[in-house]
């Protein structure tokens, strides 16, 4: 792995100054409207990401190394009133730098410098009533997540194939509690495209690459969510949700669906040391999913029943160096298509992102369909310890013992049957998957973050292998 600071000083000279142009001048607008509140912030983000075996899910294969850094600029601006109201916007840009044979089929050059473009990641309107006493209304490009902070199970990024470039939606969203109630309410409506500039114009050219442009996600999707929110109990939150979802390819392994989410969650803290969450989700509607082998039903409308469980205990150790255990299980259906005629796979729907592992959300690739961070077809049970050592230090160690319902991999028989020969469909056992992080804050305004994660395979895969991520960041803020 290789880090290159002083070139990337070098290359970002005249950026940095037009932002200091830009920030003074916001800074000095500011001052002229004292009855306005105007805020900017930002970051800079070095990860150099190293992978064997990740991908290709074996250590012989084409591209089965991969070796990058990806460096990420944002900037945002705020402006709001003492009325409730509050405009925001922000721009990300992302480039790579490749040691290894790309993957990515966009990249023709195989190695080196690769600029992609830039994309406006947030850019909304809020207005909420005075006093918090009434609805708050966020309409247009915003974040959204429903569920813990590191935990968002369902709804936690709408731009899954960018990775952590982004994780916007295209939405409405109220948010208001009842009067006389405990219950919070939102409805979210959203609108969100496959292409990066099918909705705002982006900077530099999205399309050029050849065969096929950088993707947001594979389909434009149209999605409605109610989520309720109750906080009548004492150190317990009580949910439950309805979220709809429609799909319309557009990538070559996008999906046609029209699916339907019913579901719940509890939250609590039965004592000082204690914390509990469970979740489980049934999904029904029908979807036709290019991924699915033809033998099986394959471009053809199939009818959804699946279901999907989340659930974690931690105790709390509350002593010097904040000691935490976590206990961890996780259930997403898997697809049956030989004993059943419908589709019985769980769809995690805006949830692709890696919430737990960053290996497996590579190491599916080629099990769903050429789909990043489609977890489906999984078990997992998994003890996590997290310390701190030094005040500014965080250290955490995790196990999975991670198992498929069903041992066939259905979306990796699809016409690029190359990928089937990669899995026993005999075995359940996916393997062990062990994980060590350290997190350290060097002051308020810069952080290093590193990651190893490997996996073990099992019987589920016909190479029974090690395979392995391995991450070093930086990041600074502002």
């Amino acid at each position: 792995m290789r880090l290159r600071p002083a070139q990337l000083v070098c290359k970002s000279a005249c950026c940095r100054s037009a932002l200091a142009l830009c920030l003074a001048t916001i800074s000095a607008f500011g001052a002229d409207f004292p009855g306005l509140h105007f805020d900017y912030g930002g970051d800079f983000r070095v990860r150099n990401d190293f992978l064997d075996g990740a991908i290709t899910l074996s250590t012989d294969a084409p591209h089965h190394q991969q070796n990058y850094l990806r460096l990420r600029e944002r900037v945002w601006a705020s402006v709001a009133d003492t009325s409730g109201w509050r405009f925001k916007a922000g721009l990300s840009g992302e480039q790579r730098d490749w040691y290894k044979s790309a993957f990515a089929s966009q990249f023709p050059a195989d190695t080196g410098f690769e600029a992609r473009y830039g994309i406006v990641d947030q850019l909304f309107v809020e207005w909420q009533a005075p006093g918090g006493r009434g609805p708050t209304v966020t309409i247009g490009r915003q974040d959204i997540l429903f569920g813990e902070r590191m935990n968002g199970w369902l709804v936690s990024d709408g731009t899954p194939y960018d990775a952590s470039w982004t994780a916007f939606f295209d939405a409405a969203r109220v948010r208001f509690t009842p009067a006389g109630t405990q219950t919070q309410l939102d409805l979210v409506c959203l609108v969100n495209f496959a292409k990066p500039d099918a909705w705002l114009p982006t900077i530099g050219d999205s399309s050029r690459h050849s065969p096929g442009p950088y993707y947001l996600t594979e389909q434009d999707e149209r999605g409605v969510i109610l989520y309720a929110s109750n906080h009548a109990l004492a150190h317990t939150d009580v949910d439950a949700y309805y979220m709809a979802k429609l799909d319309d390819r557009v990538a070559s392994n996008g999906d046609d669906a029209e699916l339907h989410t019913l579901g719940g969650r509890v939250r609590g803290e039965p004592g000082s040391h204690w914390l509990y969450s469970l979740e489980g989700a049934y999904q029904f509607g029908s979807k036709r999913d290019a991924g699915l082998g033809r033998a099986y039903g394959g471009g053809t409308w199939l009818d959804i029943s699946a279901w999907g469980l989340n659930g974690r205990a931690a105790y709390r150790f509350r002593d010097r160096y904040d000691d935490q255990l976590t206990l961890v299980f996780e259930y997403l259906s898997g697809d049956d298509p030989q004993t059943t005629g419908r589709d019985e796979m769980f769809d995690i729907l805006w949830s692709r992102w890696p919430r737990w592992s960053e290996l497996f959300v590579h190491d599916n690739i080629l099990e769903v369909g050429g789909r990043p961070s489609q977890m489906a077809n999984l078990e997992r049970a998994g003890l996590a310890w997290s310390v701190t050592p030094l005040p500014a230090a965080t250290l955490t160690l995790g196990y999975n013992a991670l198992w498929a319902p069903e041992a066939l991999p259905t979306r990796a028989l699809d016409a690029a049957r190359a990928n089937s020969p990669l899995f026993s469909r005999e075995g359940n056992f996916r393997g062990h998957d062990v994980q060590a992080q350290m997190l350290y804050q060097i002051d308020k305004h810069l952080s290093v973050h590193l990651w190893a994660d490997g996996l073990w395979q099992g019987g589920f895969y016909r190479g029974g292998e090690l395979i392995t991520f391995f991450r070093a960041e930086l990041l600074a803020t502002f």
